[in-house]
Order: structure tokens, then C-alpha cells, then sequence
């Protein structure tokens, strides 16, 4: 091993002394002389010899001094990479060595520690055997370096450190849409987050190649997204620097921009083009849908984009109500009962053309010749007789019209053939095995009726035979609104469509016999249903299509369903978005954020069903068939008491309070009846939860009064309104507590809101109760702006109310200091303008807010819960929305 410059200079240093040391000329103290001799000092020459002694001492003394080493030994840092920006990184130790006395210490970019000491950047000393640390703080940039330089006695040694590389690219979420939705727009705007795990800045984010703006460096950001009809995969990328991620985040939207049944009336089969033809009169259309996609266009009428225009030439419909297929001609045939004429539309081309009564298009002059039409809502062909049947309502009667002239003639009324008469004739069918005709009439003697189709003579078939006593013919359901029929001709039946009561129902008639069998539905929708699937809910019309072993029923707010003709079961043309138990009858509305789900109560499920925004699944939380406990019967209003990882319901017909379990949904009296002490319930409205202080709120409307119930022992205290314990005495001042629809707790102004019936208005008033005092304050009234209400939901973190004003299809923001108010979605009523894309709302009724998202889910008419962005004002469907088959969501 070789020798560096110190050691040699060492080793000279040393031999040089020891030369010095052995020559000292008669330096010893008792050293021999030249010849061997002994010599014996004198005292002269002792002190001499003592005085060189002395000397010599002195000399190899001052020759033997070691110089100062101020160079220490080379020292080194090992190198630290991928470590986090902006973070203190340390060295390993050094051990300070090859110097014998304290040497200057320095650093240039970060610090230095001795022996463990604070850090310090300040130049300082070292002596060998101490140790030193160096620390500086990374560099705020990914891939990249930063240098410490120690130097020591003037000697340096570099601390370098590298932040990690970037090789991952920015995540992103979408807020809005949730993960699967429907919208009626052909654009939708997407809000989402991103961020950079790694720390680089976010260059970009864009949703299917639109580029997204944002105000923050993209922490946030919206992008609008234009969308074709059907499935739209709407997918994020992000980039920063080096990275790029193209699928960071993605979700579902299904459009559906095709034209929109606004009221169908009655449809034809066509068979041959898979399709069914509906007669729209709100419209003024004859729409085509196809029965597989359920996809909806005009074939004939008013286009759908509403700025006047035709599709199809020929003088324009005014209110098309029936229609019927005429294959061998290729067109259909459609009755108009505002212009009282029956028009031919080429079944290629839409165009329209007067087949009989009075033509627009030529002066009003008429075609055919016979009676007027005054009303013609139903038809049927007769193609043996190359002539087409009218059931004329205003005239009460069932007029022929030959299809080559277009004369007209009455077949059958008061006047026209014998029998019985009718009081309110709904439709017509052609009953061809049996050489007749099939009226229905819902008057008094609700019935089918047969009218021969030479003489026009009629006779009951089933129901009341108001010729005979109001005897009755037949047996089973009696009818209430038979509005439409239709004739198996296999089976030897008749499918009749009946209006009355809350659903609707098709009977199966006996053609023989008259007898009557729910085939599916039920009368009322809390009555035993017949058949599966989705209620019916404005059944107008049925059509028979045997070769596909079905009915065809057109519902006014379904629009098409198909009824199987095996087991009844209904399905919609278009399924209804999203699965599991229909609602029916939803009542109220509330967000459980633990489990990130929508909370509706539903009154004719009797039962709490649990909506899963990003699978669009409704399931049965508790009811009836899931949980155990008491029995579920009016519960108006639910509320997720997450402090407790509890739901809380009420039942007005149990006068209670009732925990749920959010797991299995069993039931148990939390207040009420026997459980608790205090005043008891009457009816109670609405529920809300002040977890701060432990108690829920509950509003009764029958006895005019806000509840505190103690969620431990159910015990009840009225702490505004009515107290029947003390004679009905008023606890605090203000408008009298009635009809409640939501309740809350407002923390930050210490009270109670509460939406109130404000009975001599009509309207909803939004109110303050003091907790402390009971007193009442309004906030809103019926002559304020935009002041008519319905449910609301407490925005916190904003400070403000969001409020759903029915009658205007809006939401509206009110601030809880200021009481301004603001449109936030929908068409502003006092601006025109619109406020955020997507359906539009109608006839709201209940709201729920997801705080974190800012996400407000309504229940919107039809019982379709939307949810609406409260950032941007878009709206879209997560669950059910059976209007949507009808198209009668308005598209913006």
C-alpha cells in the first residue's frame, strides 16, 4: 500500500529526532569519553556538564515538536435518491480524522450537525474523532437535484440528494354525473377533481378529447360533453409533465335525444316494421317506436324541434287521437278530433292527406259526404268492407266511413239500431269472428257492448245491462272506467282496458259468457296486483299482438308497456332506468353518506327502499318482507342519523318513532305509545336529527307541534307549538305550527327550520323555531319572491337552504343570514333564463343533499329521482324515471 505526503512527512520528522538525539556531543549526563574512559565531572565541569545537558535537553526538546495538522483525511456522503420534494433529508455521519488540533467547518446549501448537536448553517470548528451531518431540503421538483458542499480544514464533500421521478399520472374523480345516469340532452356537464399524487403541477384534463376549465390548477374542473343517443362511456384523461393517464376516471350516461311522446293516445301495431304508431294530439304528431329499443321518431306531424315545421307535406294535424294500420294501402289511418277529419299518411314518406271530413289544404272544402264528425277519439278497419269505424264521442255514435269516398254514415246510435243505448261510448274494436263490433262505455252501465255490423243493433257482451233492469252480464270484476278493448280472436276474448281507481287494470273477458278476470293490475295501486313489473298509472289504450304472445298498452305517463299474455306480467317498452322495486308512491327523500345511498320511503310499498346512485339498484331496506319488528303502514319521512349509524323513521299510524337497522332494516319503537313518557303523537310529519345535542326533532301536524325526543329513553318534550298536556297551551310566539314537510337542525343559528302549511295562503312558508324559547319567525312567505315552496335541504357548509319551489320547477338558494334568493336550477321565472342543462324538473316533491359532493338528489314527477350538480345547475336521472319511456321528461 502506498504512502500519501502526510506519512512520509511523518516518518522524516521522526528520524530527523532520532539523528539529533545521538550525536549530542558530550550532551549526556554521564556518557563515556573518546578513549572508553569514565570521566568524573568537577564541580566547574559538572556544572558545565550540567549546563549542556541542560542545553541538549532544550534542543531535542524544541526539535521534537509536531507541527499542527490542519488537513484532515478525505471524507464522504453517499448520495440519496427518489425522495419526496420539499422534504429534510439527513446524511450519514462522518468521522472527522487526520488532524491533531480544531479546523473550520463550513456549508454552503443546508445545514450542518456536530455530534449529534442542533443543525446549523453557521461556519464553525471540528476536531478529529467528532462526528458531522449534513441535512438540506429537497427540491419542490420531482426528478431533480439539490447539492450540499461541507468543507472541513479545506477539504470538501458533496451531499447530493434527488427528488423521485415522476412516473405516475395525475388521478382524477368525476363528481357529476354519478357513475351511471340518463339524461334527455345531447350535452352534459361533467365536474370533476384531480390531483397529483406526486406533487407535479397538472397540465391538463379533458373528458372524451374536451379540453376541462378550471380556476385552480384543476383541482377542480367542469368540461361539457356533447352525447349521442343511447350509451355514452364519458372517459377523464389527465397529464402533468412526463404523465399521462387517458382512462384516470370514467362513467356512463345514457341519452335519449329522440323526440318525446307528450300525451300518447292510442297506437297501432305494426308488425311488419317491428314498431308501434302512437297518435300524440298535444303533440300534433304520429310518432313511430320501436318496440326493441323503445327509440321514438315522427313519422308524420309536428317536428319535434318545435320551430313549426312539417314532417310530411299534406295539410297538418290539429289533435290526432286514434290511429289504425292499413297494410294493403302501406299507411295508416289517423282520426283528428279537432280538425274532425280522418287523415291517410304514406307510411314511407309521412305525407298527409284527407281521407274524409274537411280539408285545410283545399279551402276548407269537404271530403265525403254524411254526418260531420264532431269528435272521432277511437277507430278501427274494416277491411271486408273496405271501410273504417269511428266511435264519434260527441256524437254518440259509431259512423262507418267508406275509405275510397269518404262518405260517411251512422252505424249505430239512439237512432241507428236497437238495443240498449249507451250513455258515454270510449272506444271501438272490430270483433271479426262474430261479424260485429265491440263499443266499450264507462256511464252508469259500465259495459262492453256488440253492435252488429249490418243492422247496428247493440247488446251487452259484459257488465250492466241498463235495457234489462241494469241486470248483469256475467261475472267477476265489475268495470269502472272501461276505456279501450281489444279482441283475441284465437281465444275467443277481449282485453279490456279499465281506467278507474289509482293504477289501472286490464280485464280479461269471456266472449261467451261475459265473465270477468284481473288478467293484470288491480284497481287501486295498494290492492293485490296481478302480474309483475311496473303499475300502471294512466292506462289509456290496449292493442293485441298475438304472433309475439302479448298486449300492446299505451299508459298516458308510462308510456308503451307490453302485458304478457301468459302470466300478465308488464314491461315497459324502454326498461325503466335502474332495477329492482318500483316506486310507486315515493314519499320523502334522505342521503346516508356511510354507505353513500339514497334513503326513500314509499307509500304504497309501505317500506324504506335504499338507491344506489352508481348502480341505479333499488332494493328493500326494510318492510314487510325484509327485517323484523313492527310493521311498517304510513311512514311519511326517514332520516340517516350517522352519529349513530342508525335510520330513524315515523309512523303516523302507529304514532312512533321507529329505529331501523342499516343493515338488516329490523325495526324497533324508539317513541311512542308505550315507549317514552311525555305528550303523545297524533300524526307525525317530518323527522330530523340534531346529533349535537343528542335529540330528534319530530313535527306532528294533528297536534300542531315540534317534538324533542331523548333517542335513549324516547321520553318527549314539546319545545314549540300546541301542548295538550297543559290545555293546548302555546309554547313560543309566532304563525301557527300545522302541516309540516321537512325539519332541521340549523347549528350555527342554534334553531330549528321547518317547512310549514301555511293554510290561508295555500302555500309552504319556510320558518325559524327558537329551541330555546319556542318563538316562530318567518322566512319566507307566499308574497315573496319565488316564495311558494316545498321541501327543503340544509346546505351547511354554505350557510344557505335549498329550497324546491313546485310550482315554478326550480331550486332555489337562500342565504340563512341575508334571506336572498337565488335560482340555482331550472328556468328562472323571473329572468327566463335557464339555469343548468339536462330534464328539467316537474312537480318536484322531496330533496336530500350529499354534503361532501354537493350533490342534491330530487324526486322528480313519476317518482324519478334526480340528481342535481348545486355547483353548476345540471340535472340527470339515477333511478327509475318511468316517464322516460313516454319521453315526458322536457329535454333543454
Amino acid at each position: 500500500m502506498g504512502l500519501n505526503h502526510k506519512h512520509w512527512r511523518a516518518l522524516l520528522v521522526a528520524a530527523l529526532i532520532a539523528t539529533l538525539s545521538a550525536c549530542g556531543g558530550g550532551g549526556g549526563s554521564g556518557g563515556a569519553s573518546d578513549d572508553g574512559s569514565s570521566t568524573a565531572g568537577s564541580s566547574g565541569s559538572s556544572s558545565s556538564s550540567s549546563s549542556s545537558s541542560s542545553s541538549s535537553s532544550s534542543s531535542s526538546s524544541s526539535g521534537g515538536e509536531v507541527p499542527a495538522d490542519t488537513t484532515p483525511d478525505t471524507f464522504a456522503f453517499t448520495a440519496q435518491v427518489d425522495v419526496p420534494p420539499s422534504t429534510l433529508v439527513e446524511s450519514d455521519p462522518v468521522t472527522v480524522s487526520g488532524i491533531n488540533t480544531a479546523v473550520p467547518v463550513s456549508i454552503a446549501g443546508g445545514e450542518y450537525a456536530i455530534d449529534g448537536a442542533d443543525f446549523s448553517a453557521v461556519a464553525g470548528s471540528v476536531k478529529a474523532g467528532q462526528t458531522v451531518r449534513v441535512r438540506l431540503t429537497s427540491a419542490d421538483a420531482l426528478a431533480t437535484s439539490s447539492l450540499a458542499t461541507l468543507t472541513i480544514g479545506g477539504v470538501q464533500a458533496e451531499f447530493l440528494v434527488t427528488t423521485r421521478a415522476d412516473n405516475t399520472a395525475p388521478a382524477a374523480a368525476v363528481v357529476f354525473p354519478t357513475p351511471r345516469s340518463f339524461t334527455t340532452s345531447d350535452s352534459i356537464l361533467v365536474r370533476g377533481t384531480a390531483a397529483d399524487g406526486q406533487g407535479s403541477e397538472i397540465t391538463s384534463v379533458s373528458v372524451n378529447g374536451v379540453p376541462a376549465h378550471s380556476d385552480d390548477g384543476f383541482a377542480t374542473w367542469t368540461a361539457r360533453v356533447l352525447l349521442q343517443s343511447g350509451s355514452n362511456i364519458l372517459t377523464v384523461a389527465t397529464r402533468d409533465r412526463l404523465n399521462t393517464d387517458t382512462a384516470a376516471a370514467s362513467v356512463e350516461v345514457i341519452a335519449r335525444t329522440d323526440p318525446e311522446l307528450v300525451y300518447p293516445a292510442r297506437s297501432a301495431l305494426d308488425s311488419a316494421s317491428n314498431r308501434a304508431l302512437v297518435a300524440d294530439p298535444v303533440a300534433g304528431s304520429l310518432f313511430a317506436v320501436a318496440l326493441d329499443t323503445g327509440i321514438r321518431s315522427v313519422l308524420s306531424g309536428a317536428d319535434p324541434a318545435g320551430d313549426g315545421t312539417q314532417i310530411g307535406s299534406g295539410p297538418a294535424f290539429a289533435s290526432p287521437q286514434a290511429v289504425v294500420l292499413d297494410t294493403v294501402n302501406n299507411r295508416a289511418l289517423v282520426a283528428d278530433t279537432a280538425s274532425d277529419s280522418v287523415y291517410a299518411v304514406d307510411l314511407a314518406s309521412g305525407n298527409r292527406t284527407i281521407v274524409s271530413g274537411t280539408d285545410p289544404g283545399d279551402g276548407g272544402v269537404p271530403v265525403g259526404t254524411g254526418p260531420a264528425l264532431a269528435f272521432p277519439s277511437s277507430a278501427a278497419l274494416d277491411s271486408a268492407n273496405n271501410r273504417m269505424l269511428l266511435l264519434d264521442e260527441s256524437l254518440g255514435a259509431v259512423i262507418s266511413v267508406d275509405l275510397l269516398s269518404g262518405d260517411r254514415a251512422i252505424l249505430s246510435d239512439d237512432e241507428h239500431g236497437a238495443g240498449v243505448e249507451w250513455g258515454d261510448p270510449k272506444s271501438v274494436t272490430l270483433d271479426s269472428a262474430n261479424n260485429r263490433a265491440l263499443v266499450t262505455d264507462r256511464y252508469f252501465d259500465a259495459a262492453v257492448i256488440a253492435v252488429d255490423l249490418a243492422s247496428g243493433n247493440r247488446s251487452v257482451v259484459s257488465g250492466e245491462d241498463g235495457s234489462k233492469g241494469g241486470a248483469k252480464v256475467g261475472t267477476g270484476m265489475e268495470f269502472g272506467s272501461p276505456l279501450d278493448v281489444a279482441v283475441d280472436a284465437d281465444n275467443n276474448r277481449a282485453f279490456v282496458v279499465d281506467g278507474a281507481g289509482t293504477a289501472g287494470t286490464i280485464v280479461s273477458v269471456d266472449l261467451d259468457t261475459g265473465d270477468r278476470v284481473v288478467f293484470s293490475g288491480g284497481v287501486n295501486r295498494d290492492d293485490a296486483m296481478v302480474g309483475s313489473g311496473p303499475l300502471f298509472s294512466q292506462v289509456r289504450a290496449v292493442e293485441f299482438d298475438g304472433s309475439n304472445n302479448r298486449l300492446l298498452v299505451t299508459d298516458q305517463k308510462l308510456g308503451l308497456l307490453f302485458v304478457d299474455l301468459v302470466d300478465g306480467g308488464r314491461q315497459l317498452v324502454n326498461d325503466q332506468f335502474g332495477s329492482g322495486p318500483e316506486l310507486a308512491g315515493l314519499r320523502s327523500l334522505s342521503f346516508d353518506p356511510l354507505r353513500n345511498r339514497i334513503l326513500a320511503t314509499d307509500y304504497y310499498l309501505d317500506a324504506i327502499v335504499a338507491v344506489d346512485p352508481a348502480t341505479n339498484v333499488r332494493s328493500l331496506l326494510s318492510g314487510s318482507e325484509v327485517g323484523v319488528g313492527p310493521d311498517l303502514s304510513n311512514i311519511p319521512d326517514v332520516v340517516a342519523d350517522t352519529g349513530s349509524d342508525r335510520l330513524l323513521t315515523i309512523d303516523a299510524d302507529l304514532d312512533a318513532v321507529i329505529r331501523v337497522d342499516p343493515l338488516t332494516g329490523d325495526r324497533v319503537i324508539l317513541s311512542g305509545g308505550a315507549q317514552g313518557s311525555g305528550p303523545a303523537f297524533d300524526f307525525p310529519r317530518t323527522i330530523g336529527v340534531d346529533s349535537e345535542n343528542n335529540r330528534i326533532l319530530v313535527a306532528d301536524s294533528r297536534v300542531q307541534a315540534i317534538f324533542a325526543v331523548d333517542p335513549d329513553t324516547g321520553d318527549r318534550t314539546i319545545i314549540s307549538g300546541k301542548d295538550p298536556a297543559n290545555g293546548n297551551a302555546t309554547i313560543g310566539s309566532g304563525p301557527t305550527l300545522t302541516a309540516s314537510e321537512s325539519i332541521a337542525w340549523d347549528a350555527k343559528h342554534n334553531r330549528i327550520l321547518i317547512l310549514n302549511y301555511d293554510s290561508s295562503n295555500y302555500v309552504y312558508d319556510l320558518m325559524a323555531v327558537d329551541f330555546a324559547t319556542g318563538n316562530r319567525t318567518l322566512l319566507t312567505d307566499a308574497g315573496m319572491e319565488l316564495g311558494y315552496f316545498e321541501p327543503f335541504a340544509l346546505d351547511s357548509e354554505n350557510n344557505r337552504v335549498l329550497l324546491v319551489n313546485y310550482s315554478h320547477n326550480v331550486v332555489v338558494a337562500m342565504d340563512l343570514d341575508t334571506g336572498s334568493r337565488s335560482v340555482i336550477s331550472g328556468v328562472d321565472p323571473q329572468s327566463g333564463a335557464l339555469v343548468g342543462g339536462g330534464p328539467l324538473l316537474d312537480q318536484p316533491d322531496a330533496v336530500t343533499l350529499d354534503a361532501e359532493k354537493g350533490l342534491l338528489y330530487i324526486n322528480n314527477a313519476a317518482d324519478a329521482i334526480m340528481v342535481l350538480d348545486v355547483q353548476t345547475g345540471e340535472r340527470a336521472v339515477v333511478s327509475d324515471g318511468a316517464r322516460l319511456n313516454a319521453g315526458s321528461f322536457i329535454d333543454v
